[in-house]
């Protein structure tokens, strides 16, 4: 990654027709977008002028606001992630938005509280320091109205069976079509990011998984392209630098009760998919 984490030149090239081949759990699955309909759908019916911060530029979330005509201020440090990523939209004449070119953990700066009736964001507490979560949900909260709803989308160190790589290289000999869908791959990185885990932290390394992966490939004899083929990110070296704040479940869910009623939990099925989970959360009195 380029410094202070933004994307830029033949890197920010890589990273959008990365996204182009990015499937849930990564990105939004239906199953995330029907919840976050219903709640929308909900909030449009006690009020028609409603206000909604999303964290980073998801094309999903800025679709489905943009559908409702829900006026949008997205909060992100790269303006070339909310410019690129307007590509992959829908509803990208419709979208009523304003942008923000600022660090999240800078909320209580960047507005008044309860502004919002709508925070959303998928996949964007994992790429703050752990130490730095309670800021961020105690921060939600205060921008929240207290009728709000958070509806965050947020990926955890999920409970899996201890498989080592030569598991899965020795699955991909086996059986190579398994890792044609993406959630297989990234099923690789949930059970392997493990081994390098940092508890104190709660970060895992991209990098480490990947050159584990390459050294047990290489030693059972397979080609780059079958290297290619089993890893989740395939030829795009975008998330080499990458070290993701994936704390457990129970870790998570104890920041967020300090600061929110849960009112609905979930995640997405598809082949026992437990790595992100879908929350619903109500500002605490």
């Amino acid at each position: 990654m380029a410094k202070k984490g933004l994307i830029n030149g033949k890197e920010w090239v890589d990273y959008l027709k990365f996204w182009s081949i990015m499937a849930p759990p990564a990105r939004p699955s239906s199953f995330d977008i029907k919840i976050w309909e219903t709640y929308i759908k909900k909030i449009l019916r006690q009020k028609r002028d409603i206000k909604a911060l999303v964290f980073g530029a998801t094309p999903e979330i800025r679709d489905l606001l943009a559908k409702y005509k829900i006026f949008t201020t997205l909060l992100d440090v790269n303006p070339a992630m909310i410019k690129g990523l307007m590509k992959f939209m829908k509803y990208k004449k419709q979208r009523n938005e304003k942008v923000i070119i600022d660090n999240w953990l800078k909320i209580r700066e960047l507005f008044s509280e309860n502004s919002f009736d709508i925070v959303m964001g998928h996949d964007f507490f994992n790429n703050i320091p752990w130490s730095s979560h309670n800021k961020l949900a105690s921060s939600i909260k205060w921008v929240l109205k207290k009728d709000g709803y958070g509806l965050i989308v947020s990926p955890i160190l999920r409970k899996t069976k201890n498989l080592s790589s030569e598991h899965f290289v020795t699955l991909y000999k086996k059986n190579p079509k398994y890792f044609k869908e993406f959630c297989h791959r990234w099923y690789v990185v949930d059970v392997l990011k493990k081994l390098d885990y940092n508890k104190r932290t709660r970060q895992f390394f991209i990098k480490k998984i990947k050159e584990r992966l390459i050294k047990e490939a290489e030693k059972q004899g397979l080609s780059e392209k079958d290297i290619n083929q089993m890893w989740v990110f395939k030829t795009f070296n975008i998330a080499d630098n990458y070290i993701g704040v994936h704390p457990p479940l129970k870790d998570l869910l104890n920041v967020f009760k300090k600061y929110f009623k849960i009112e609905k939990m979930s995640y997405w099925s598809k082949q026992g998919n437990k790595s992100h989970f879908n929350f619903v959360l109500r500002p605490k009195k």
